[in-house]
Order: C-alpha cells, then structure tokens, then sequence
C-alpha cells in the first residue's frame, strides 16, 4: 500500500473529510522528500561508480527516471541497478561506498540499507524511512520449462564507468 495514498490522491475525485485531506497532503510532502532523497542517492552511486572506474546500469524506476519518465513526486519506485559483472568488481563496493550495508542476498538481487540506526516511522511513505538499494548481476527468470535470462539485453557493450541505461532506451 506504501505509495498508493498519493497516487489515489491524484487520481479520485472523492476528497474525503478533512483529517483525510490532512493525511494526504503530508503522504504527498513526504512522498516528494525521498523522491529527491533517492535522485541525490542516484547521482552519488554514479559519482562513486564513475570514481572507481565501475559500469552500473540502472533498471526499473532508476532507469525511468534517467529518462526523464518519472518525473512527479507520485511516482513510487526505489533503487534498483545492475553490476555489470563483465570483466569488472565492484558493485558491493560502491553501494558500502554511499554508507549501505548489505542487508540480505538471495536470487534475485542483494539488498542493501543504510547504516545505522533504522527507524521507521508509521506507515505510508517517509523521509525516515530507509530507502533501500538493490544490486542485481544478472536479470533472469526461472519459468517452468527454462530460465530466461536477458542479462546480455540489458547491458550496454560498452559500458563507461557510473550508471548506464539500457541500451536499447528510446528518447522521450
């Protein structure tokens, strides 16, 4: 439900009473902070990236947002990238680099969080809140009759150091 106030906020006429519309005033304020929170996260793992000569590539709502798709603070989406593990080290390093942790690993991606104290305040979105970082080395998908992996389809050949789109991302 985490992003959803601000998004039905948007998208219904019903405006509810008014500790209603409190509410969904301080989701859309709190909303805007992380946004700018991870987009400032963004441009220092690409600082960081680009520092240690490593290629990342951001998926999901990193990439739309290097787009310039998701541009409203309405928008949930946290940070998502992908080490290119092509010949290069890293991506663990870069994300500890910024101040995260890893906080667990499993098949799909390894997350991490910010170090220290993690508090976390009520439900809904807040700038308190941790934002977490995932890495990925490889996008692929067990499906019943094989995996599917499309690794290679979403790094870029030759990948420069800092984050990367996809390769094949049309302009807007």
């Amino acid at each position: 439900m985490q992003g959803m106030s601000v998004q039905v906020a948007d998208a219904v006429r019903w405006r509810g009473p008014e500790y209603w519309q409190d509410h969904q005033r301080e989701q859309k304020a709190q909303t805007l902070l992380r946004y700018e929170r991870i987009a400032e996260l963004l441009m220092q793992l690409d600082a960081a990236a680009r520092r240690e000569r490593v290629p990342l590539v951001a998926l999901k709502g990193a990439a739309l947002y290097r787009r310039g798709i998701i541009v409203q603070a309405s928008a949930r989406w946290a940070i998502s990238i992908c080490w290119c593990a092509r010949g290069c080290n890293g991506g663990q390093q870069i994300i500890e680099s910024i101040g995260y942790s890893l906080a667990f690993d499993m098949r799909r991606h390894a997350a991490f969080e910010p170090n220290g104290e993690r508090k976390f305040v009520g439900l809904g979105e807040h700038i308190d809140n941790p934002i977490k970082i995932e890495l990925h080395t490889r996008i692929a998908e067990p499906l019943p009759i094989a995996e599917v992996d499309i690794t290679d389809l979403t790094l870029p050949r030759n990948a420069k150091p800092g984050i990367n789109d996809y390769p094949f991302a049309c302009s807007v």
